[in-house]
């Protein structure tokens, strides 16, 4: 969280940050939300899932590929896969590199939707107006934070050259995951604190105050309950 250096109790916020440090610091493969539920997909009867052939890409983007994925198996992130699944990985262009990602259209068209409330823009603005001190704060990697069910990690086995691997961690990409994503955040995190000192939108949080000294009292509410999941900034 960056601090506005005008705020009134500027070292008191910096104080609370420090004491919260933990949750700042980088991930490891170990780091994962604790003490909620494991994401799910759930198949229709008469699912009908993809096994494609791998894509092939030119040496330099494919040496891309391979990066992340050396980078995601180190992190705890995929592990390789005997799934009957194979969906597409995609190499998707972000400046001079690329963003790794899986094609799960035939995936969702066999995925049982789930009709968690998605946040509402309009209605956050709604009920943080007339608050007088802001903050956001924003997960890092907030989907991988969360586990995959065991039961689902097939499904979201993709394919490349190098071979084929499945999500222990959330991917981008399953029809439910954003509806999914805050509930988890709004019900089995925030809890209590959702809407009376902080409002959350998808994986923003939006922590709030009337006096400064209230804003520092329940940032530190928040990092505190946040710090108990493991939660990552």
């Amino acid at each position: 969280m960056d601090i506005n250096p005008d705020f009134p109790m500027v070292d008191a916020l910096r104080e609370v940050l420090k004491r919260h440090k933990k949750i700042f610091e980088p991930m490891n493969n170990l780091d994962c939300v604790l003490g909620v539920s494991e994401f799910k997909i759930d198949l229709k009867p008469d699912a009908v899932l993809p096994r494609v052939r791998p894509r092939r890409h030119a040496p330099k983007v494919e040496d891309m590929i391979n990066k992340q994925i050396e980078e995601w198996l180190v992190l705890g992130i995929i592990q390789p896969s005997t799934s009957c699944v194979a969906s597409r990985a995609v190499a998707v262009p972000k400046g001079d590199s690329i963003r790794l990602c899986v094609n799960y259209t035939e995936v969702n068209k066999n995925t049982i939707m789930i009709q968690n409330p998605v946040a509402n823009l309009q209605d956050t603005f709604s009920r943080i107006s007339g608050k007088l001190y802001y903050g956001l704060l924003d997960g890092i990697r907030t989907y991988n934070q969360f586990k995959v069910h065991p039961a689902s990690r097939y499904i979201t086995a993709f394919i490349t050259l190098k071979g084929l691997y499945e999500f222990l961690r959330i991917p981008f990409g399953p029809y439910n995951v954003p509806g999914w994503l805050h509930h988890i955040i709004s019900d089995e995190i925030l809890k209590d604190l959702n809407h009376t000192i902080a409002e959350a939108y998808f994986d923003d949080i939006l922590p709030y105050g009337m006096t400064p000294q209230e804003f520092v009292n329940n940032v530190n509410l928040l990092l505190t309950r946040l710090n108990e999941h493991n939660f990552h900034l």
